[in-house]
């Protein structure tokens, strides 16, 4: 919600945590999922064959997770990936070098718009929310 040009984020209460989630119809290749609990379980349950959830935050870490396990069970290869994954930075090491290397050769294009001093964060986040630049925000710590 946006009050005299500050922004604040209030904490959604249970029923507002599954109000998008009990309305999503199909299945999904790619699920970024960042509440955590019953949102979690229910991301899951919404997984292609082959598709993948991340989850990047939880709001509760004493939460239970649960889902149908019927339903992740008819997304074969599905996986589930966390923040917490440790033995992940060693696994994809080659695919960060292969997109550092196409980006300094100019094959790729990472979409920057903005690049800033950290020490201006609150307008870049001003930017980005008024919609001003629509590629990504870069703050350079200085």
């Amino acid at each position: 919600m946006r009050t005299s040009q500050r922004w604040y984020v209030e904490r959604p209460t249970c029923e507002a945590r599954t109000w998008v989630t009990e309305r999503i119809e199909g299945d999904f290749d790619l699920i970024v999922e960042a509440v955590g609990g019953t949102v979690f379980g229910q991301a899951i349950e919404h997984l292609a064959p082959h598709g993948v959830v991340v989850s990047l935050a939880t709001q509760d870490e004493e939460q239970p997770i649960t889902f149908r396990a019927g339903w992740y069970s008819r997304s074969p290869g599905a996986r589930i990936y966390t923040l917490n994954n440790f033995d992940e930075p060693s696994s994809v090491a080659a695919d960060l070098a292969r997109l550092c290397n196409l980006l300094a050769a100019g094959r790729l294009d990472g979409q920057i718009e903005l690049e800033s001093s950290w020490r201006e964060t609150p307008a870049v986040i001003e930017a980005l929310l008024d919609r001003r630049i629509t590629g990504k925000a870069v703050l350079h710590v200085d």
